[in-house]
């Protein structure tokens, strides 16, 4: 059975002409003709090539825009990914003293440079396991105050608070708060605090230090939840539904 093709040089009129000149059709038959007339006057002034391209496409600036937020999604995205992975840190470094109990009880014998013994705390190691803490606190602290996620901003200031509280406490085990609210450390005079002191600062749950690896796990849980907002997922890893998921499809238009 032969079928029936349209070529570029078909008179596209001829196909239409029997339907307007035909008198005694009844009224649906004048109105189908009307209707096709009209679809025919669409296709020749390229009405449908403009509606087509109006529903599966976009125009200019609505492309841009897609464009830009893909952007910033991109550059909120890399930021939070530092900030969950400096939280992490400083989480862990604080662990490395609240978590060691017998780092603030048990004491070693060692030989000063002449040749006389002692028995101490390991001081050393206790310095090494501070210093570690601090520096990961410093990069929190600017990392946290660079943030464009609030929930990140109130959960640095949170700490920052509680280094605040702790100020007197930190002095005298060498650990001064500067300006810009990062630490430095006297090695000297941390090397030579209390015991006690270097105890309530860093050892077990409700010190200086458990409470800031609160604030880091908060930090780090925040950048967590804005990640998975990013992705289109909540908090609790289940899918949100409400995530305009259109550019997901519109390289298939």
């Amino acid at each position: 059975m032969a079928g029936m093709g349209i070529s570029g040089s078909t008179d596209y009129s001829a196909l239409f002409s029997s339907l307007s000149g035909n008198s005694s059709q009844n009224t649906s038959g004048v109105s189908s003709s009307g209707t096709l007339l009209a679809d025919y006057a669409s296709i020749k002034n390229g009405s449908y090539a403009k509606l087509a391209k109006s529903y599966y496409g976009t125009d200019k600036s609505s492309k841009q825009t897609k464009a830009e937020q893909a952007e910033a999604n991109k550059t909120q995205k890399t930021e939070l990914m530092s900030t969950k992975n400096i939280a992490s840190k400083l989480s862990s470094a604080a662990s490395a003293l609240t978590d060691n109990k017998s780092l603030f009880e048990t004491k070693i014998t060692t030989k000063d440079k002449d040749g006389n013994e002692m028995t101490d705390l390991d001081r050393e190691k206790i310095s090494k396991l501070v210093n570690n803490f601090v520096d990961n606190y410093n990069a929190m602290v600017k990392n946290g105050g660079d943030s464009t996620s609030k929930p990140v901003l109130r959960s640095a200031f949170n700490m920052v608070n509680t280094t605040n509280v702790n100020e007197n406490l930190l002095n005298k085990a060498g650990i001064t708060l500067n300006e810009d609210n990062t630490l430095s450390i006297d090695e000297d005079t941390l090397k030579k605090a209390d015991a006690g002191t270097l105890k309530s600062l860093f050892s077990g749950q409700g010190s200086y230090a458990s409470n800031v690896q609160m604030s880091a796990s908060s930090i780090l849980q925040s950048a967590q939840n804005g990640l998975n907002k990013l992705s289109g997922y909540n908090a609790g890893g289940t899918f949100n539904a409400a995530v305009d998921t259109g550019s997901l499809y519109s390289s298939f238009m």
